[in-house]
Formats: structure tokens, sequence, C-alpha cells
């Protein structure tokens, strides 16, 4: 049995470390938090970390890394570079292929300062349950690179409305085998394109639960990344509730009809009519609202440009009419 210790420095970086380990397939058994450290032990937990940075580097292609204007002139970030010898002109995924490759030596290289996104919660314009003001210390460079590598692998994506990139963390701790490493792969792999807005939780969350299928709650953060990267807000999303409620919900084919409401509700004109009833839609599915209550209300609108004969192009109101008629009411 093996052991290695990994420093966080930050309940963000923590996070998004344990995300990473999602990937990991072998040579691991446990990971735990012991005092600002993740302690990762199994046969081989070498292997398994550059198994899972090879396919981080696979996945994100030529993501751009979240790097302030500071960090990417920073000598922390220079020596992260020699350390894993990626060149400073490479595309963002060879500090994971090349880190996975000299893994070793990344072991070995020490102590650097954080870079800005392990510090996001000790910025004020941060909103988050932990922000602490700011603080010194230090992370070890595999540290670094196993936070970024957390953090490209759970973006999601960016929202052209708000201007934030959306990072999902899930909660449920660490087993091998778990299944919620093949679903952010595929999501990855399927190359999936957030909305045009991502900033009303209780729709976000619907589209979550069905591009995402994660049997896991996750934190849903808004990251602005720029000069500065900072959390502009999150939420705690409990994806296999939601998806299980839906299921229960609907009859028949509905995940198309309500990819479509959902594209307006989450579109950059958010009409009023998409809005209510999504969020009329989620408080069903939580337990808030009657099926019957809700079927009613998708149905009327619709119902009443067929009674007029409308030819009106009021596709909004006819997509949440047959989303609606699916609604299983007994």
């Amino acid at each position: 049995m093996s052991q290695l210790r990994v420093k966080t420095f930050s309940k963000f970086s923590s996070d998004l470390i344990k995300s990473f380990f999602y990937l990991v397939s072998t040579g691991v058994d446990g990971i735990a938090e012991d005092r600002g450290e993740i302690v990762v032990e199994g046969p081989d937990p070498m292997l398994g970390i550059g198994e899972a940075l090879e396919l981080v580097g696979e996945l994100i292609d030529n993501e751009r890394l979240p790097l302030t204007g500071n960090d990417k002139t920073s000598k922390h970030y220079e020596r992260i570079l020699e350390c894993v010898g990626s060149p400073r002109d490479a595309p963002s995924s060879d500090l994971f292929v090349k880190a996975s490759k000299n893994l070793s030596n990344v072991v070995k290289c020490g102590d650097v300062e954080p870079l800005a996104l392990m510090k996001t919660e000790f910025y004020e314009e941060s909103r988050t349950p932990h922000f602490q003001g700011e603080v010194e210390g230090k992370v070890d460079v595999l540290g670094t690179i196993l936070t970024f590598a957390g953090y490209v692998t759970w973006r999601l994506g960016r929202s052209s409305r708000e201007g934030f990139s959306v990072v999902v963390t899930p909660l449920t701790p660490w087993t091998m085998g778990s299944g919620i490493g093949d679903v952010i792969v595929n999501y990855k792999r399927n190359k999936v394109k957030l909305p045009e807005s991502a900033g009303i939780p209780w729709a976000f969350s619907l589209w979550l639960a069905v591009h995402l299928p994660l049997d896991s709650p996750v934190m849903v953060y808004h990251v602005k990344e720029g000069q500065r990267i900072s959390v502009s807000g999150g939420y705690f999303s409990d994806l296999k509730r939601i998806r299980e409620g839906l299921n229960k919900m609907f009859t028949g084919n509905w995940e198309n009809y309500l990819e479509d409401v959902l594209r307006y509700s989450l579109s950059k004109d958010s009409p009023k009519e998409a809005i209510t009833f999504v969020q009329k839609l989620y408080e069903t599915v939580n337990g808030a609202l009657r099926k019957e209550a809700l079927a009613f209300r998708g149905l009327r609108g619709y119902a009443g440009l067929i009674a007029r004969e409308s030819r009106e192009d009021n596709r909004v109101v006819r997509a949440i009419g047959r989303l609606a008629s699916l609604i299983s009411v007994e």
C-alpha cells in the first residue's frame, strides 16, 4: 500500500482535486482530507493519477486554462511548466499530458505560491460560503496541476449572457467505479454546449439533470475568468432527485419537448411564459406543486391558441403545451 499527500491550499482547490479523482480508474483505494492535504492511498496512486491526467489532456483539447495575466508571467507558473516539461506556447492540453508522463518529477518539484484559481475564495468580490480574506501560504506543484485538472474537467462551458463559466463539483464521496467520471467524460466528448443563459438556478438545474445525468448532488459555481478569477455565485443541486422526479412526471418521449422549453427559458430573451412554467415545473418536481396544477397551467394557453384557431407564431406557448400534454395525471 502506497500513500501520496497533495497540498490543497483552499476549500475550492480541495473540491476541484477531489473532483479530478472521479477520472481515476486504477491504483487508488481511497482519498481523504487531512489538515490541508488530500491523502491518496492505494497500490499505485501514481499510475492512477498519471492515466487520469492523460485523459484530461484528451478531453479538453484546446480549452483555455484559468490563468490571469499575472499568472502567465509569474515565475511560479514558469516553474510549473519547467517541472512538467511543457513549453509556454504549447496548447493547454500539453500541461496535463506532459505531467502524466513526468509525474515522478512533478512530485519532487516542491512548493510554489498558489495561482489565482486556488485563491478565489480569498478575494473579496467572490460570493462563496468559504470567503475567508487574504492569507499567505504555499502549495506543491502536483496540487496546482490537479486543481487545474479538476477545474477544466468539470467546467461545463461559458454562459454567453452572464459571462461566467459554469463549474460543478460532485458531492458524493469518491469510490472507484462510481460511474461519475464516465458521465463527465461523455459530456466532454459529446461537446455539449451550454444554453445562452445559466443564471436561473431552477431552470439550469433542470437542464443539468438532463445533460449531466449524475447520481450525485453537486455544487454549481459561477466563475468569472479574466484579470482576476472569482466565484460570483454558487448553489446546491440534487441532479439525481430532479431526474427521478422528471421521469415520474412525464410519459412518452418528453425529453425533446423539455429541451425546447428550457432553451426558451435559458435564452437571452427569456420569455416570461417559459420562465414561469419552468419555475413551476421545478417546484412540482420537488413536491411543492401538484402535477394537475402544472398540467392545467401549461395546457391553458395552448388551448386558447387552438380555440381561436390562431395562426400566430407563439412557439413558446406551443412548446409548453406539448410538454404539458405529456404530464402523467392519474
